[in-house]
């Protein structure tokens, strides 16, 4: 079994690293009212976030929900934006630390300096290559339907919780993971 992770919830509730979190947050969303309501007292609504996460009872608002039709009907839940901040935060200063050096270096989707555009650009890379091997290529192209909202909840946490064993971190994830009572789905925000 890997090496699990511990003590890592603490060390990681500085202003900074929640102000790095807003920011990464307001990225073109700077004039959204949220967004402006939040700046109106950054460093109150900073620091009250950092309290909340120190004392360990950071409670987070009910999902607001809607349907995008681009590029095909799709539901999402968001939530309030200090609640994105604390979501970012914990993005940043956990999972990405702690899980995206586990993944192939072939994975693009939602990962920094990667995206469409890359993946696009390997796939050539694998064609010419295959092109010049004379060698018979297949590509998939798929979709999960619904797969966030098919996500089995107890088995996420599991995952998180065999790689890391902080306990406050672990109480903080399941105030994310378990926001109402269905057994299965996670929000796409």
């Amino acid at each position: 079994m890997p090496k699990r992770v511990n003590n890592i919830y603490l060390k990681n509730i500085t202003f900074s690293k929640l102000l790095e979190a807003h920011n990464k947050c307001r990225r073109h969303k700077r004039f959204k009212k949220q967004v402006i309501e939040f700046e109106m007292y950054l460093e109150n609504n900073i620091l009250k976030i950092g309290r909340d996460l120190l004392n360990r009872n950071y409670t987070f608002s009910k999902y607001f929900e809607f349907t995008i039709y681009e590029p095909k009907e799709r539901k999402i839940k968001t939530l309030e934006y200090r609640d994105r901040v604390v979501q970012t935060w914990y993005v940043e200063n956990f999972l990405k630390p702690n899980f995206e050096k586990r993944y192939i270096k072939d994975t693009f989707a939602c990962i920094e300096n990667r995206g469409t555009h890359k993946a696009v650009e390997k796939m050539q890379e694998y064609l010419r290559k295959a092109d010049k091997e004379n060698v018979d290529v297949w590509v998939l192209k798929c979709d999960i339907r619904k797969f966030f909202f098919n996500v089995d909840r107890e088995v996420l946490y599991n995952l998180i919780k065999r790689k890391i064993k902080d306990k406050y971190f672990l109480d903080l994830t399941r105030k994310i993971i378990f926001y109402n009572e269905e057994k299965v789905g996670i929000p796409i925000r």
